[in-house]
């Protein structure tokens, strides 16, 4: 394959990619850092790969059959980062790539390789087909990264029965706070809590592209003390 750059028209990069098999691109995408995502399908059994550290997902080797998945990531410098095969033992394809705001890689294609050899993942909650029905089937690859959301919240403390404090939260757009039964109000960077007991506060912030984190804030809720005063002494 071939991948070009242009600068307000300018070619400032050019480059192959490919083996001695045949080698296709079918999709490209950028995300809002600047970082270059390529899939297509190939038959050349010794590309060029990269593993990236963090634990991406990294298949090495040719899977099998007359064509593999490839996936690219090149960061804004046009270096290669991430460079992996993805497939079975027979043929598979990609027709559609797409990176969201948060930098989440999904790819789409088709596959005639078995759950025994084409690599899958169940997330708890998603849909799952976990075996080809036969002949060719769909597959929906997401490859999740790292938000770009990082926020912070107040850090522990401790009130007397009775009284309230004052959490905050910074580092993004928008803010929810749980649980709301003792928040006033429940979402924005600053609340007032007034708890009845020692609550743990959990905050998700979001940005503009729905890229979220989660902050927690302990509040611990000390009684008031209890005087007991010896037989025969009042307080007036």
């Amino acid at each position: 394959i071939f991948i070009l750059g242009f600068n307000a028209g300018a070619l400032n990069w050019a480059t192959y990619y490919g083996g001695m098999g045949y080698d296709l691109a079918q999709d490209i995408g950028v995300d809002k850092a600047g970082n270059i995502f390529v899939a297509g399908g190939t038959s050349s059994t010794a590309l060029t790969t990269q593993s990236p550290p963090g634990g991406t997902y990294f298949q090495g080797t040719y899977g099998g059959g007359i064509g593999d998945i490839f996936i690219l990531e090149f960061n804004p410098s046009t270096s290669l980062i991430w460079g992996t095969y993805y497939g079975g033992a027979f043929e598979d394809n990609p027709f559609g790539l797409h990176v969201n705001g948060c930098g989440n890689l999904y790819v789409t294609g088709f596959t005639y390789s078995t759950a025994a050899t084409f690599p899958l993942q169940n997330f708890p909650g998603a849909y799952n087909q976990a075996a080809n029905a036969g002949d060719d089937d769909v597959f929906i690859l997401k490859f999740g990264a790292a938000s770009p959301v990082s926020i912070t919240a107040s850090s522990n403390v401790a009130i007397c029965s009775g009284t309230s404090t004052t959490l905050t939260a910074s580092g993004a757009n928008t803010y929810t706070w749980t649980p709301a039964v003792s928040l006033a109000p429940s979402t924005g960077d600053i609340v007032i809590a007034t708890p009845v007991l020692t609550t743990t506060y959990s905050v998700i912030g979001m940005d503009l592209y729905g890229c979220s984190d989660t902050a927690s804030v302990m509040v611990i809720v000390n009684p008031p003390p209890t005087i007991i005063l010896p037989a025969g002494i009042f307080i007036c």
